[in-house]
C-alpha cells in the first residue's frame, strides 16, 4: 500500500501470492477441472513472462517453485512425458509457497462438494507439483479445510475445533506432530511472543489461525499480519482470504481496494471464477 519496501514496486501492487492465485484460478477457468499440465504451463507464464503481475514481470520468486518448473519445462523441451506431479522437489524445505495456490482449490472443492477423501487428493496432487514432502500436504491440506469450513457457515471458533476431527491417519506421526499446536492444542490461548511469521508452512498457518482468531475484522486482521513482519504479503493473502468471507467484501477498507493496481482485472477474474464453479455445480445438479 505504500510501495518501495522490499520489493522496489509502486504502492498497490500485488505479490506472488496473488499471482500464483490468479495462475490457478484462470486454469480452471479454461479446463472447467484440475489439469495439472495447465497449472504448470500458467505458473510457468507467470514466472516467464510476469503473467497474472501488475508489472509484467514476477517477484518474489521462490527456489523450490523456480526448481520445479525448470524440471519440468526441461522434459517439455527434450520431448519427453514427465507427469506434472512427480516435478516436485523432496528437499526438506516446508515453504509456504504451496499455500498461495490452495485458496481457489478450496472453492473449487466446495462448488464440487468433494468429500475429504477426493479433497485429500487434490491437494497432495497439486502439492506435489512443486514441494514432494508430506508436511506441506499436511499443511494444505489443514488450510483448505479451515477455509471450507468457514464456506459451509460454520463460525471461526467452531472452524478450529473441527480441524481436530480430521481424519488425518494416513500421514506419519512425527509429520503430524509439527501441526500440534494446531490439531491438538489451543492457539487461540497462544500469546504474540509465542506466534512466529516464517516462510515455513507451519508457523505461517499457526500465524494465520491466530490472527483469525484474534481479529474482529477484516482491516484489524491485515494490520496484525503486517506487524508480525517476516513474511507478510503471504501471511496476510491467507489471513485476508479467510477473514474476507467471514467479514464481507465491504468490510474492506475502500482506501485499500481503491490504491490496490489493476483491481478492474482482479475483480473479473473473481466473477469469471465463481461463474465457472456454479455453472459447473448446476450442471452437476441437473445431472444427479
Amino acid at each position: 500500500m505504500y510501495g518501495d519496501g522490499s520489493q522496489a514496486v509502486d504502492a498497490g501492487t500485488f505479490s506472488s501470492n496473488t499471482s500464483m492465485t490468479l495462475a490457478t484460478m484462470d486454469s480452471i477457468i479454461k479446463e472447467r477441472q484440475i489439469k495439472y499440465e495447465s497449472l504448470m504451463t500458467n505458473y510457468t507464464e507467470w514466472i516467464v513472462n510476469g503473467k497474472y503481475t501488475v508489472t509484467d514481470e514476477a517477484i518474489d520468486l521462490d527456489k523450490v517453485t523456480i526448481k520445479a518448473l525448470t524440471k519440468y519445462n526441461e522434459a517439455l523441451t527434450e520431448n519427453y512425458f514427465i507427469d506434472p506431479r512427480e516435478c516436485g522437489i523432496e528437499e526438506e524445505i516446508y515453504s509456504n509457497e504451496t499455500l498461495q495456490r490452495m485458496i481457489p482449490i478450496a472453492f473449487y472443492c466446495y462448488y464440487k462438494k468433494l468429500n475429504q477423501e477426493e479433497t485429500l487428493s487434490i491437494i497432495k496432487d497439486i502439492t506435489y507439483l512443486t514441494n514432494k514432502n508430506e508436511i506441506n500436504v499436511i499443511g494444505d491440506f489443514i488450510y483448505v479445510n479451515y477455509l471450507l469450513n468457514i464456506l459451509h457457515g460454520k463460525d471461526k471458533y467452531a472452524s478450529i475445533n473441527m480441524l481436530k476431527s480430521l481424519d488425518l491417519s494416513i500421514f506419519n506421526e512425527d509429520s503430524l506432530s509439527k501441526f500440534n499446536r494446531i490439531l491438538n492444542g489451543n492457539i487461540n490461548k497462544l500469546s504474540l511472543d509465542e506466534i512466529s511469521s516464517n516462510k515455513d508452512i507451519v508457523s505461517t498457518i499457526e500465524a494465520v489461525l491466530w490472527l483469525v482468531l484474534q481479529t474482529e475484522n477484516y482491516s484489524q486482521s491485515l494490520i496484525g499480519a503486517v506487524s508480525l513482519g517476516n513474511d507478510t504479503d503471504t501471511i496476510a493473502a491467507l489471513t485476508g482470504a479467510i477473514t474476507s468471507i467471514i467479514y464481507g467484501y465491504d468490510d474492506i477498507p475502500m482506501k485499500w481496494k481503491d490504491k490496490l493496481l489493476k483491481k478492474d482485472y482482479l475483480v473479473e477474474y473473481c466473477k469469471e471464477f465463481e461463474r465457472i464453479l456454479k455453472v459447473s455445480e448446476e450442471k452437476r445438479n441437473e445431472e444427479d
